[in-house]
């Protein structure tokens, strides 16, 4: 008899259980179907970064280095979005490290996107928002006709409402395209609207990749939301650093800015070997960087 009741209540669990498993099941068959649409608009954005550090009025340090962060397509033209503090966390920091009488100089010379099959394009860094977190680049080529995301409007998220994250992996492993469901944890409001992803730091590899919902349709993009400098939140605090999705609304006003926006002037070393300049005076100058958009309305 007792093994009966047990047997019953196996029977009652696996019943309570399999809508949990048709939705999961839905969610990972519409991401498999979204990875194969969008895969090819999620690439990587290849920088070169000249940083000085001075302390106390002298110089301690100059490098140049260079580093690869996801981006994503949002215009046929080959314009691409990708996140500010993956391409700049020297710049990020730079308030903080004001405090203790550092100054940074952060500027990014040189910019490529790299497709899915391996080809780099040359392109600029036409617009930069740091309060939300984005950084454009705009092609060299302007006839191309590429894969894109049409981030434009999205559905609107709750609290733990599934979402699927596009990206792509490093050099090291092929540039693979990824693809997972995460959800969201939570919703904030003010100063604007943004959704917060139940996901750690290391999650900052995909920042600049694209967010979809449940049914594979644009919602946003990943990004990054830092506690403000004199929030006494410490770097390994869990606070300080936050994955977030910018919705899609958002997005769609700074790419119009970004489609709008004036060239930058070109570096001394790239108008040099275009032959459009004569040799400076001063051979460190560094690009003047390209605009960046005033905060976001509150709403």
């Amino acid at each position: 008899m007792k093994s009966h009741s047990v047997v019953l209540a196996a029977v009652a669990a696996a019943l309570a259980a399999a809508p949990h498993a048709q939705a999961q099941q839905s969610a990972y068959d519409t991401a498999k179907q979204a990875y194969e649409q969008w895969k090819d608009a999620v690439v990587t954005v290849k920088l070169v970064r000249k940083v000085r550090m001075v302390a106390q009025g002298r110089e301690m340090d100059t490098s140049e280095d260079e580093s690869e962060i996801v981006g994503t397509v949002v215009h046929e033209s080959g314009l691409t979005a990708a996140s500010l503090f993956a391409a700049d966390p020297q710049g990020a920091f730079a308030e903080r490290w004001s405090r203790a009488g550092f100054s940074v100089d952060s500027q990014i010379t040189q910019a490529k996107i790299v497709l899915a099959d391996g080809k780099e394009i040359p392109g600029k860094v036409v617009l930069r928002d740091k309060d939300l977190d984005l950084m454009y680049v705009r092609p060299d080529d302007k006839s191309l006709k590429l894969k894109h995301v049409p981030i434009e409007q999205g559905a609107r998220l709750s609290v733990l409402s599934p979402v699927i994250l596009l990206g792509r992996l490093d050099r090291s492993a092929d540039r693979a395209p990824t693809v997972r469901v995460e959800r969201i944890s939570a919703v904030v409001e003010k100063p604007r609207l943004m959704y917060v992803l139940a996901m750690g730091v290391d999650s900052m590899n995909d920042f600049g990749a694209p967010v979809l919902d449940e049914q594979g349709n644009p919602v946003g993009l990943m990004l990054v939301k830092l506690a403000p400098a004199g929030a006494g939140r410490s770097v390994l605090s869990s606070g300080f650093l936050s994955p977030v999705v910018l919705p899609a609304e958002q997005v769609a006003k700074i790419t119009k800015q970004a489609l709008e926006a004036p060239d930058p002037v070109p570096t001394t070393a790239e108008a040099d070997a275009e032959g459009e300049a004569e040799t400076p005076e001063d051979e460190d100058e560094i690009a003047t960087l390209p605009p960046t958009t005033q905060p976001a309305d509150e709403p």
